[in-house]
């Protein structure tokens, strides 16, 4: 017993006055090292014991350990967890400097903040009832230490610490989650699980573990990474990862900053264990689920509600308050926030015209809010409403009562706001962009994309908004170059105002990236042996000779090739050029072409229409009608198979009725039933065509449509 208070008043002499360093030990804390924020709450104490039984002393990283913790009574925490660990346990301290194989354990009645590898105290905001001192410590950890930012939750209640993991993981940190299974109480990982950012979700006795394993792997990778060979080595196997990454998702991430992709791709190596690229990109195309990690990697942006509030308030004085104010006739006022991530940032700016239209008394003029991000699952969420309880950190109480609900622990947005609010999926690069626009809010995106992108998005943004409407940028972003397009309205918050240009803005769309980030190897294509080719010529001729006619079309009935001979029975109509293979067809096929087209491609299988008579230049052709469809390319082929003239043909218009001989009568019969089940067929599609037009004009009336119907209905506007 004597022992270890003496141990626990050498820690504490320690902590109050640190040893001072010799000059090799201060360079070595001067290299970059690992900072892990460790949060829980109920249950607690008890997951901390044993997650320092498991660390080493010797693991290079820091541990800061947040808890809920009674503001009223002094805590023994740190003696406690200092008999589960050899490493030195201190209780955190203002100006105390973070160094490697330490332990750092937040005081009672304090929120610890981190900057500069120094930490600081604060009064809670709150002394009593809901606080968030975990989300406070694991912004500033995000802030201070960028990609050596580690955040663990462990067991605990409520969902403290949701919205710190996210800053954590925007800014390219790790983030760990503790099991639901293992954990005590299941709340805190729960809610930080549910937000899609966590890179590692494990049992408890599984995280130290990983972390060493973690802070070792990104260790080697930093040490290739100063002579420039890692990033060379990931660059060298870019264009693949890229394409690996667009045969999934459909997306093409070659127009973001290498820099940042290059770190992305680095740090998942490091979760992966992997230091080779090359092997990292055998994962990807071994393991569907990394690439959608990576892709969500990728994706990570930093959003939260009022984010700056400052130009957020400068937004409403400026922007908001004047759009509302003098705006006139009925068309609603239109808003597009590009890069909406989980809407935080989209429902902000919904409150700032909902209280506007309050002040001013127009409540029945509309306002219309396109939120669009490439991200689905993103998407899913926004259109949800609901927020954990932590938002009240960045939400004024005033504002939690007016425009939100409390349902089952989460924060509802009130239908209102709400309703304002359109969201969907979208590619800023490839769909087309929404016109008429009176603001766009794109904060945070542009930062990610290169200067030639960068170059092409600020003219289409320009061509989007109407005259004189707003441009609202992230602190980071500016119009640069093509400040000729915009007027400066606030310098400091980047908000701008559309200026007329004396000649019109070229805009490149689609967006492509340039050509010259990646450029393709050539490649010879070796020509071919002669006796292929003469193979190839024999085949061609036969083909050309022997087969049917044939068109290939896709589903908008357009034709995208033709055989040989197809010209006695498609012929361009008069007036404009058209590649409607129905316009083209001789007006007696047209009947059954329609039906069997319509058949193949909604039904996907082969429609065969036999016997059919087509009047060619004064003769009569019979033929079979055959379509046969390719679902998997959305083609199909047509083919007018002729049917060769037998002995028992019908006879000619001169010969009397009366005359017509049993089998020329039950031909004629066979004819007029095959034209009644074409007709019968015909009449069918196009009751199936009416009632699809039904539904769709139904679909268009509801409040979530797909993103190319509201892209399609603004540009028609």
């Amino acid at each position: 017993m004597k022992a270890g208070q003496k141990r626990k008043k050498e820690k504490t002499a320690k902590t109050e006055k640190p040893a001072p360093k010799s000059e090799e030990n201060a360079e070595l804390t001067l290299q970059p090292f690992h900072i892990v924020g460790v949060g829980a709450s109920a249950g607690g104490v008890e997951a901390l014991r044993e997650f320092l039984k498991g660390v080493p002393a010797d693991s290079g990283m820091a541990f800061v350990l947040i808890l809920h913790l009674s503001p009223g009574q002094k805590s023994m925490l740190s003696d406690l967890l200092a008999q589960c660990t050899t490493m030195d346990v201190h209780l955190a301290e203002e100006g105390m400097m973070v160094e490697p194989d330490q332990v750092y354990v937040i005081p009672p009645n304090a929120d610890l903040h981190i900057g500069g590898g120094r930490l600081s105290l604060a009064e809670p905001l709150m002394t009593r009832g809901f606080r968030q001192p975990i989300d406070h410590f694991f912004r500033s950890l995000a802030e201070d230490q960028g990609e050596n930012a580690i955040g663990v939750i462990l067991s605990g209640t409520g969902s403290d610490g949701t919205l710190g993991v996210k800053a954590i993981k925007a800014q390219g940190g790790l983030v760990v989650v503790q099991d639901e299974e293992s954990a005590r109480y299941p709340g805190m990982p729960h809610s930080a699980i549910e937000t899609g950012m966590a890179d590692l979700i494990l049992p408890l006795e599984e995280i130290p573990k990983r972390l060493v394993e973690y802070a070792d792997r990104s260790i080697l990778i930093r040490k290739r990474q100063r002579p420039r060979e890692i990033q060379q080595e990931i660059s060298d196997v870019l264009p693949q990862i890229f394409q690996v990454i667009r045969g999934q998702s459909g997306h093409d991430f070659s127009n973001y900053k290498i820099n940042t992709v290059v770190r992305r791709i680095a740090r998942r190596m490091a979760v992966n264990g992997l230091e080779s690229p090359a092997d990292y990109l055998r994962m990807l195309k071994e393991n569907p689920g990394e690439i959608k990690a990576l892709f969500q990697d990728l994706l990570i942006s930093v959003t939260q509600f009022f984010r700056d509030p400052e130009a957020f308030e400068v937004l409403e004085e400026k922007v908001i308050a004047l759009l509302v104010r003098d705006h006139e006739g009925e068309e609603p006022l239109k808003v597009w926030i590009p890069g909406c991530a989980t809407g935080e940032e989209a429902y902000s700016v919904a409150i700032l015209f909902q209280e506007k239209l309050n002040e001013y008394g127009r409540q029945n003029l509309k306002v219309q809010i396109f939120a669009t991000d490439l991200d689905e699952v993103s998407i899913d969420f926004a259109r949800q409403g609901r927020f954990p309880e932590n938002i009240t950190a960045d939400i004024s109480s005033e504002r939690l009562g007016s425009y939100f609900r409390k349902v089952d622990n989460v924060y509802q947005v009130i239908a209102p706001v709400r309703e304002m609010i359109i969201f969907s999926p979208h590619n800023l690069t490839r769909n087309p962009p929404f016109s008429r626009l009176d603001l766009i809010c794109c904060r945070n995106l542009l930062i990610y994309l290169d200067a030639e992108m960068q170059k092409k998005i600020l003219p289409l943004f320009h061509y989007a908004l109407k005259p004189e409407g707003f441009l609202f940028l992230g602190t980071s972003e500016t119009v640069g170059a093509l400040g000729s397009l915009f007027d400066t309205l606030d310098k400091k918050w980047k908000i701008y105002r559309r200026r007329e240009s004396a000649q019109p803005v070229a805009i490149d769309f689609p967006l492509k990236p340039a050509a010259h980030i990646f450029p393709k190897e050539k490649v010879g294509h070796p020509i071919p042996p002669l006796e292929t080719q003469v193979a190839a010529l024999a085949e061609r001729a036969l083909l050309s000779r022997y087969s049917p006619p044939s068109v290939v079309i896709n589903e908008k009935f357009e034709a995208v090739h033709f055989s040989t001979r197809t010209s006695r029975y498609l012929e361009p109509p008069v007036g404009e050029p058209t590649m409607n293979i129905l316009k083209m067809a001789r007006e007696d096929l047209r009947p059954a072409l329609r039906a069997a087209v319509r058949k193949a491609l909604t039904r996907k299988e082969v429609n065969i229409y036999q016997d059919l008579r087509v009047k060619v230049n004064g003769e009569t052709d019979t033929i079979n009608l055959v379509v046969e469809p390719y679902p998997s390319q959305g083609l199909a082929l047509v083919i007018f198979e002729p049917v060769l003239p037998s002995s028992g043909s019908a006879p000619s218009a001169e010969i009397p009725p009366t005359s017509m001989r049993r089998e020329d009568q039950e031909g004629i019969i066979r004819q007029l039933e095959e034209d009644l089940r074409i007709t019968s067929e015909q009449l069918q599609a196009t009751i199936e065509e009416l009632e699809t037009s039904n539904e769709e004009l139904k679909s268009s009336n509801e409040e979530l449509m797909s993103m190319n119907e509201e892209l399609q209905s603004t540009n028609e506007e």
